[in-house]
């Protein structure tokens, strides 16, 4: 019996030093990597994350290119534009990653332009059925401060990569596969079909979307980043059950949203080809615009101090 009782009041003693711990870092903050650095070359960073749309085209047509130029030619600071976009990703996917993207790349800002692949993409999306559990873990700030930590211990051996992506294997019917490497690891990431995953409902759509969006700002949120959401410049089809994710979480959050259809109205009465290509990407000259509308809510946010506007308009 007394040893009994001895292993229980050493377990209480582990128990109340996990909930001390815990109540400390609520309070205090993950000060692990929480604020951003600039990297060697005194770049500040904002970290690009999410789909296609994010990917975008080759540099320099794609809206993280066009941002991080804006951000260098009008304001006094050097800034890095880091986009680690997957083609066909889920949020779920992106959620995986997100705690390491932070810690790697230590951000001044993330944007988020994604989450329509949920619908037919359903890789990675055991995360969509957390159990209680695993959702007790993925919000302890003991359980982070020792997963970041962990890694940063890795990473301390390790030396800076540019972010590369490279297509390993696409097809329409089957599933695409990445080899990247984002945030310090190696990995190929696969992605389904539109015609391999099964469709979701659309109130699912919405559920997940939510589910993963969220997530990542208390992630972003505990670190004391300022993360934003890009909302699809289509305004209708397989859009708009993520648009207006984007609009409740947002809100949730007490943040603006990237206005993508703001952009679409700034560049006046246009065809739908100069606008978007067969698969709905934003051509150059709305990637752009997109881009501007990002500068001005970094601007509006205080993230980026405007010394030198633009010349021109859109």
């Amino acid at each position: 019996m007394r040893i009994l009782r001895r292993i229980a009041a050493a377990g209480a003693l582990l128990v109340g030093l996990v909930v001390l711990l815990e109540v400390l870092f609520r309070v205090g903050g993950l000060w692990v990597g929480a604020m951003p650095a600039a990297e060697r070359d005194g770049a500040t960073v904002v970290l690009c994350i999410g789909d296609s749309h994010t990917r975008g085209r080759r540099d320099p047509d794609n809206y993280p290119f066009q941002l991080e130029r804006m951000l260098n030619e009008r304001t006094d600071r050097r800034w890095r534009v880091v986009n680690v976009g997957i083609p066909g990703q889920n949020t779920a996917q992106v959620r995986n990653r997100f705690e390491r993207y932070l810690a790697y790349y230590r951000p001044a800002a993330v944007l988020h332009f994604g989450g329509v692949n949920n619908g037919w993409n359903h890789v990675e999306t055991d995360v969509w059925r957390r159990g209680w559990v695993a959702r007790l873990l993925e919000q302890s700030r003991v359980v982070r401060f020792v997963r970041v930590t962990l890694f940063y211990r890795r990473l301390a051996r390790a030396t800076y990569d540019e972010p590369q992506i490279k297509l390993r294997q696409w097809s329409e019917l089957e599933r695409s596969m990445y080899h990247v490497n984002f945030g310090g690891v190696e990995e190929d990431i696969s992605t389904e079909s539109q015609t391999e995953g099964a469709r979701l409902p659309e109130d699912v759509v919405e559920r997940v979307t939510y589910d993963d969006l969220a997530a990542m700002m208390r992630m972003a949120r505990d670190r004391h980043v300022p993360m934003f959401l890009v909302m699809y410049p289509l305004r209708d089809l397989v859009f708009e059950p993520v648009n207006r994710m984007v609009e409740r979480v947002s809100a949730e959050f007490g943040v603006p949203f990237v206005d993508s259809p703001a952009a679409v109205r700034a560049l006046g009465e246009r065809p739908v080809d100069e606008l978007y290509d067969t698969w709905a990407h934003p051509t150059p000259i709305l990637y752009r615009q997109i881009a501007e509308e990002a500068y001005r809510l970094l601007v509006r946010q205080g993230i980026a101090t405007e010394t030198r506007p633009a010349a021109g308009g859109p």
